[in-house]
């Protein structure tokens, strides 16, 4: 039986802060990317070798892998897809 494929594909745009000149990059992601593929993307597309802890908030909670530094970071969600949540956020700005 044949894949079904993602019905939706977001366009998403990176930009450094107090980098000079910009960098930036702009890449597609499909509607069941997850957090966690999502860090592995941008890994990717910026060029980076994964040194560095990772962490993205979406409404004020934090995504990412687990360190004992950092008590904030909720693992679980990180194997969600990404697009719910930000359907979530974008709904809720709209409102």
């Amino acid at each position: 039986m044949a894949k079904k494929l993602p019905e939706k594909i977001y366009q998403l745009h990176i930009l450094l802060k107090r980098s000079k000149p910009k960098i930036w990059r702009r890449f597609l992601v499909t509607e069941d990317t997850t957090v966690g593929k999502l860090h592995k993307i941008v890994q990717e597309v910026m060029g980076w070798e994964d040194y560095h802890l990772h962490e993205f908030t979406i409404e004020g909670k934090g995504y990412g892998e687990p360190n004992e530094e950092f008590d904030n970071i909720d693992s679980k969600d990180e194997t969600k897809p990404l697009c719910t949540r930000s359907a979530e956020v974008l709904k809720s700005e709209r409102e």
